[in-house]
């Protein structure tokens, strides 16, 4: 949030710019009243106050700091206007400060942007919050802001949240699928990688996509912030939303855009999922849209005069046919397809987004050696959520930065890495670094400290060039 004041000659008078008008009146009122019963000398001149950058849901909680803004700008020693130190808080015609609600949620953004404390009323003498957090110091009149920065309340720091069981949240009678489809499920869910599912109608390619979204890790506490924000109800914020939209999507529809611009699908399915049910049937030019906002979290729209952006951090599950016909890989009808005309429409899918895919796997209308026990899958979630949460790598192993490869994701010996260079020599640094990512959330997965052979290889089989040529071999003949 950025708030600029200024004074100049003119006839008395509070104009504040950048929020609705009945909300800048109501606000300037409430301002000049509490500098009176506070005994606050209002000057005699012009106080113009421009809000830029604000959150809209904030709107109400801008008194306090418009007025140690205007406090400062008169000449006033304001105490509550120190690097690291925020104000949030809405103030009676009294002056006094009302209590902040839901203030475990504002001060998890806070401490989002960077604010080490802030100053509000809570109302409570300690609170749970999530890790990162700012601090609360408390403040009760508006004359406050002249005494000494009071300390930073004790507050608990809220523990990480476990993952839900398996058997919870999985119709295990109906879901039907290998070992190495549960490991490709589990590597996108708890690690964060991008998956493209292929294979022939009613081989499950759906209702694997949304076995994924209901094992998603739940949000942490500032997710739960954000989350709440996003939607506008306190009571998403436990809930990661999860959007599908439909393959006739436009591209502003799925960007966003507009005037005023508004936020498409990605930004609506941020901190969930994205959902490309069918991508064979989208038009190419919206799959293009995918990729930046994929490599840099963020969706960069520029109208006219005004530039925008967007959240993006979400999981991006696609599925799609193998052929045009679709029965590309199916056990019980053959595919008339050639070659090459597969070749051309996996590319069609694939162009575009190929290098920012993680996981491309393909599943068969008969899949052989299911899994009966889930509970091995459900030790492979629990192994990666601890490698990932109490290490200091970070959360998600496909957020990994190229810097850090090096050091995390390391190999077991020269030979393992040697394969990895020869493997991927022909491909872009992007999917190279991809692969690497993927071989750690595997290596992890087993408990391993390094990359061993077995989990390089079976990063590999998800590789382009790996998954082109299962497709292509996969031409079953009816008997």
């Amino acid at each position: 949030m950025r708030i600029e004041v200024a004074i100049r000659g003119g006839l008395p008078g509070l104009h504040i710019f950048g929020v609705a008008p009945s909300v800048a009146r109501n606000t300037a009122e409430r301002i000049r009243c509490a500098f009176q019963m506070s005994g606050i000398k209002w000057p005699y001149r012009t106080v113009v106050a421009e809000i830029g950058d604000h959150d809209p849901a904030l709107t109400d909680l801008l008194d306090l700091p418009l007025a140690g803004c205007l406090l400062a700008c008169l000449g006033y020693q304001v105490n509550g206007l120190q690097s690291g130190n925020g104000l949030l808080g809405r103030m009676n015609l009294s002056g006094r400060v009302q209590t902040l609600e839901e203030a475990p949620r504002h001060l998890a953004g806070a401490g989002i942007l960077g604010y080490e404390s802030l100053q509000c009323n809570t109302a409570e003498a300690r609170l749970l919050l999530a890790p990162g957090a700012a601090r609360p110091r408390p403040i009760n009149h508006l004359n406050d802001l002249f005494a000494p920065l009071p300390p930073p309340l004790e507050c608990d720091v809220a523990p990480p949240l476990m993952p839900a069981s398996l058997s919870n949240i999985l119709d295990t009678a109906v879901l039907n699928y290998s070992r190495h489809v549960w490991r490709a499920a589990v590597a996108c869910a708890e690690a964060r990688h991008s998956m493209l599912i292929l294979g022939p109608p009613g081989a499950g390619k759906s209702l694997l996509a949304q076995s994924v979204y209901y094992m998603l890790p739940p949000p942490s506490e500032k997710e739960q912030s954000v989350l709440a924000l996003q939607s506008g109800s306190e009571a998403d914020r436990f809930h990661r939303p999860l959007r599908r939209p439909h393959h006739s999507i436009t591209r502003t529809g799925l960007i966003g855009g507009g005037s005023p611009v508004r936020p498409g699908e990605l930004s609506r399915s941020s901190h969930g999922m994205l959902l490309l049910d069918e991508m064979g049937e989208f038009q190419r030019q919206v799959l293009q849209a995918l990729r930046e906002p994929m490599e840099s979290g963020e969706v960069h729209l520029s109208r006219g005069q005004s530039f925008v952006r967007l959240p993006f951090r979400s999981w991006v599950v696609g599925t799609s046919n193998a052929c045009p016909c679709g029965l590309r890989g199916s056990a019980n009808k053959r595919c008339l397809c050639t070659d090459a005309t597969v070749e051309s429409y996996l590319m069609r899918i694939l162009g575009p987004l190929q290098d920012r895919m993680d996981l491309q796997l393909f599943i068969q209308d008969q899949e052989l050696d299911v899994l009966d026990d889930l509970s091995v899958v459900e030790q492979w979630r629990c192994e990666l959520w601890k490698a990932q949460r109490q290490s200091e790598r970070g959360y998600y192993n496909g957020e990994l930065p190229d810097a850090s490869l090096e050091q995390i994701c390391r190999f077991e010996n020269e030979r393992v890495e040697l394969v990895w260079k020869e493997e991927c020599a022909e491909l872009s640094h992007r999917k190279r670094n991809g692969i690497r990512r993927l071989a750690r959330t595997f290596a992890d997965m087993s408990g391993a400290a390094w990359i061993q052979m077995e989990h390089l290889l079976e990063a590999l089989r998800h590789a382009p060039a790996a998954s082109s040529q299962i497709i292509l071999q996969g031409n079953a003949k009816v008997p």
